[in-house]
């Protein structure tokens, strides 16, 4: 089973600070940590280190690790004087694997773990949360923060459907050029493949894990054309967080 990877030119876009903020504020609000609090985390494809960067500025007893797939983005996080480790949480390094963490967080992460096949996505996402479990600490906690798409006929219809969209390789070129004529249909994840979910579809998916929900909130409703929303079934867009446990300290 093997999984897809973006290319580096689609990595550059997704580097940016923007959500930083929100991500902070629900991590804030769902694990009660305050300006004192002594903690470990690890940051899941946490790139060249936006969140870790606000999570050090807030939390000044807080040690922090990203964890990332991209080399060159790791390089640049430790350039910046973070603690950075090259690697994938499905197949943790063994600088990983030496350590517990009392958080590991998945910032906008999960829906870029993809298989060649819906079926394969969903077990790579399933991995990629189990392989977390056995890093956390006695009563750790997995922080999952995600953009989280309702459909309109089912609550899975528009997110399954840009899978579909834009893990075809057959359309990435196809939607490039859509995309320039049409900004709000433009996906730069095109032929590698994106698999949202909404909600309750990420609450479902850590229940067939043993995953306990202990803590949720949500954003605002986010702006999307019409025309993206009316083809892409789209009836409502938010972004998420998610505070889970494994039940018994123990997940499938």
């Amino acid at each position: 089973m093997t999984q897809r990877v973006l290319p580096r030119s689609a990595i550059d876009e997704f580097d940016t600070p923007e959500g930083v903020a929100e991500q902070l504020q629900h991590f804030k609000s769902l694990l009660g940590f305050n300006v004192h609090s002594v903690f470990s985390v690890l940051d899941v494809g946490g790139g060249t280190g936006f969140f870790v960067s606000a999570l050090k500025a807030e939390f000044p007893h807080g040690d922090a690790t990203i964890l990332d797939l991209d080399e060159a983005s790791v390089i640049k996080g430790m350039n910046l004087g973070l603690t950075a480790i090259h690697g994938s949480i499905i197949e943790p390094p063994a600088a990983i694997l030496s350590r517990k963490f009392d958080v590991i967080s998945f910032n906008l992460v999960l829906h870029h773990i993809i298989g060649d096949t819906d079926s394969s996505t969903v077990d790579l996402q399933r991995r990629a949360l189990c392989q977390a479990c056995t890093l956390l600490t006695n009563g750790g906690r997995l922080f999952v923060h995600e953009i989280c798409y309702e459909g309109r006929l089912v609550p899975d219809s528009s997110a399954l459907l840009i899978y579909q969209i834009s893990s075809s390789r057959r359309f990435s070129r196809a939607l490039r050029f859509v995309g320039k004529i049409s900004p709000a249909l433009r996906s730069n994840t095109a032929g590698i493949g994106v698999r949202f979910r909404p909600a309750s579809g990420w609450v479902s998916l850590a229940g067939t894990l043993g995953l306990q929900v202990i803590g949720a909130c949500e954003g605002g409703p986010e702006g999307h054309s019409l025309l993206r929303k009316t083809l892409l079934l789209i009836r409502e867009v938010r972004r998420c967080s998610l505070v889970l446990r494994p039940v018994n300290g123990k997940t499938l």
